[in-house]
């Protein structure tokens, strides 16, 4: 009978153990269930988009943050975090301005909770850290995929990493942040637009990811610190003024992809020796304009067109081979460029523009091909050493001081029968009394006609 009693005893123990064990596991895997449902919730917004990675903050109803943030109420949709402005609106939170207490450094949460709403915060608005000066430096998370324009123009930034999340940059984006040193910029951007360093005058060096296509208007311009900047060969377009006034630039490597080089994108820069790329047809307005270290250029059978101002004043240039492809050069194109000794003009050049070699006054010899019909006023101004010239017979129009003060100048032919149309100032300031050298028989047509008469003394048929 004991014996009996004490078996149920134990059964009954082992019964109640094992019904213990069961319960904890229900339990257990309940609470698993429960976990994984809320984590799946706390990586989801509202629209069931998935959170960026980082910092979550929930803003409670009494103001208080999840994690200490300063937090501010505007209105209904606007609110400072850590003095900076967030404002929902179709949806979206994006960042849209800050406060005056903003000081130092400053940081962009990626997720935020608000009024029970949880956001990704992908987008920082037009202006909305302009004239920021106390700003110097920023923690951009890698939820921000637009960085509007003129985000942080003029603020006081003195670095910036952009994250690779960032796919778009707006036009003036960090104009004018004088303090601006360094910049990493994402590898995910397919253009730099208009002006977005513009007057960042501490920028020392850029590298601009692969994958960039283009380069805006002004994008560099006044950069003063820039000393190096690599550009990926996924590039085609170099905008107007990109780089003007960089004037610490002395070395850079156009990609052959290149197809376009806009106005006055070098001017005032210190490069030494450019190679202009297969796939350019024109050399535009201003392009190398005072560019004093410029030694030489590489001009390509592409190249169809030199625009004005090209190379104007380009003091270090002492030889340039113009390709047979180029059918026109713009006004000044080569004006005082003061170490041009020799210049080769192509056949299939009609015109030499206005001022287009004047004071090039080192240039001792130039080659005028029959192509041409008119020479531009002040064409050869100032070409102290000239001291030969052959003018084709078929240039029938020579411009107001085309070879004045072109002192050395001693022997001039010119083998047209009909003597082309001058100016009473076309050969001024010559005092070399250069002998004109005309075809056999024209010699009368040319003492006939009045401003050829004037410029030279003797007038000899060959």
């Amino acid at each position: 009978m004991i014996k009996k009693n004490f078996l149920f005893r134990l059964f009954e123990v082992a019964s109640m153990i094992l019904f213990v064990i069961v319960l904890q596991l229900s339990v257990s895997s309940c609470s698993k269930d429960d976990a994984t449902t809320d984590t799946q919730k706390e990586n989801t917004n509202k629209d069931g988009e998935k959170k960026s990675e980082g910092e979550t903050v929930v803003i409670n109803d009494d103001g208080t943050t999840s994690n200490g943030a300063k937090y501010v109420a505007i209105d209904q949709n606007n609110f400072y975090l850590d003095d900076i402005k967030y404002s929902v609106a179709d949806g979206h939170l994006a960042v849209s301005g800050y406060n005056e207490d903003l000081n130092g450094d400053a940081k962009i949460y990626p997720n935020i909770t608000f009024k029970g709403t949880s956001f990704v915060v992908t987008s920082i608005g037009n202006s909305a850290f302009d004239l920021c000066y106390n700003l110097t430096s920023i923690n951009i998370p890698n939820s921000i995929t637009i960085i509007c324009a003129s985000a942080f123009s003029r603020s006081g930034l003195t670095s910036v990493t952009i994250p690779n999340s960032v796919t778009s940059i707006g036009d003036d984006a960090f104009y004018c942040c004088g303090s601006l040193t360094s910049v990493t910029l994402s590898n995910n951007l397919a253009s730099i637009g208009n002006q977005v360093f513009y007057g960042c005058e501490k920028l020392t060096s850029v590298t601009i990811p692969e994958g960039v296509t283009s380069i805006g208007n002004g994008a560099f311009f006044r950069c003063r610190s820039l000393t190096s900047i690599t550009i990926p060969n996924s590039l085609t377009i170099i905008g107007g003024n990109a780089f003007y006034e960089c004037v610490k630039l002395t070395s850079v490597v156009i990609p052959n992809n290149v197809t376009s080089i806009g106005q006055y994108a070098f001017c005032y820069t210190r490069l030494t020796s450019v190679t202009i790329p297969e796939n350019v047809t024109f050399i535009d307005s201003g392009v190398f304009q005072y560019c004093p270290n410029l030694t030489s250029v590489t001009i390509p059978n592409s190249v169809t067109s030199i625009g004005q101002y090209a190379f104007f004043g380009c003091d270090s240039l002492s030889s340039v081979d113009i390709p047979n492809s180029v059918t026109s050069i713009g006004q000044y194109a080569f004006c005082w460029c003061k170490s041009l000794s020799s210049v080769v003009i192509p056949n299939s050049v009609t015109c030499i523009d206005n001022n287009v070699f004047s004071y090039c006054s080192k240039l001792t010899s130039i080659t005028i091909p029959n192509s041409v019909t008119s020479i531009g006023s002040s064409a050869f101004d100032g070409c102290h050493e000239l001291t030969s010239i052959t003018i084709p017979e078929s240039v029938t129009s020579i411009g107001s001081s085309a070879f004045s003060y072109c002192e050395k100048l001693n022997t001039v032919k010119c083998l047209s029968v009909t003597p082309p149309q001058t100016y009473n100032d076309t050969f001024w300031g010559i005092f070399s009394s250069p002998t004109l050298f005309v075809p056999k028989g024209s010699e009368q047509a040319y003492r006939d006609a009045e401003n050829w008469a004037n410029a030279f003394h003797e007038i000899v048929g060959e």
